[in-house]
């Protein structure tokens, strides 16, 4: 398999992960509790201390498929609460991807193939209850785990999709995620994506980092990704 085919496997897996996150209808009892949990974890740390507001740092991320590493690239992740996540892609010294999830919308920007899928979360089906805040619960370090390392939530009859907090680091005396998982569970296969994280910093502000699309790249549908990702070209 070409370096370009497994390029594409691992920004189509950050796609595919996303719209799952967002796009379920099954996972909205989830999202709920996790909107509960995340109200009393904001008032715990307002007893305590301040939450963190912005992250920075680099990033490992591993496109697995059925427990084998498929491809690694380096990266970096910068994030505002309630503002914006954006988790960059970076193979021999050369972006190829970025992911960028704001209250507003979602974002794939595949850059290696000039293409790109930008949604409004109001032209997303299914999004009630879930949405933006509890992918951002997830990538904080704030996703009710029933006090578990790992939780499967069913997307349908044939499909899950298991969140991981692998282990985990401090950032400013702050508990923050270090290493994550999410897989895609469907019949026999298994899609992981890891992300692991160095060199973390809470900088006092990140300035306006929102991603402007270019003229030359080319707006698919979700469809065609999943398409392309499944193998059927």
């Amino acid at each position: 398999m070409s370096n370009k085919h497994l390029l594409s496997k691992s920004l189509l897996l950050l796609l595919i992960i996303s719209a799952l996150l967002t796009g379920c209808r099954s996972s909205r009892r989830a999202a709920e509790q996790a909107a509960d949990q995340a109200g009393q974890t904001a008032k715990q740390q307002t007893k305590e201390f301040t939450p963190l507001q912005y992250v920075t740092g680099k990033l490992d991320f591993t496109a697995r498929k059925n427990g084998t590493n498929s491809l690694s690239v380096g990266g970096s992740i910068k994030m505002g609460r309630n503002e914006i996540i954006q988790l960059s892609l970076v193979y021999f010294i050369m972006e190829v991807g970025r992911l960028e999830i704001t209250p507003e919308y979602i974002l794939v920007l595949d850059k290696y193939n000039s293409r790109y899928i930008r949604k409004a979360w109001a032209d997303l089906p299914q999004t009630e209850g879930l949405g933006y805040e509890a992918i951002q619960q997830f990538f904080w370090g704030e996703y009710p785990m029933q006090g578990r390392q790992s939780l499967t939530i069913p997307l349908s009859a044939s499909v899950s999709l298991e969140l991981s907090y692998l282990e985990w680091t401090e950032v400013e005396k702050r508990k923050f995620p270090k290493k994550m998982q999410l897989t895609i569970l469907s019949g026999r296969q298994a899609y992981a994506g890891i992300f692991e994280y160095s060199n973390l910093k809470a900088p006092a502000k990140l300035g306006n980092i929102q991603t402007k699309v270019g003229s030359s790249y080319r707006e698919v549908e979700i469809s065609e990704i999943i398409e392309l990702f499944s193998g059927s070209r």
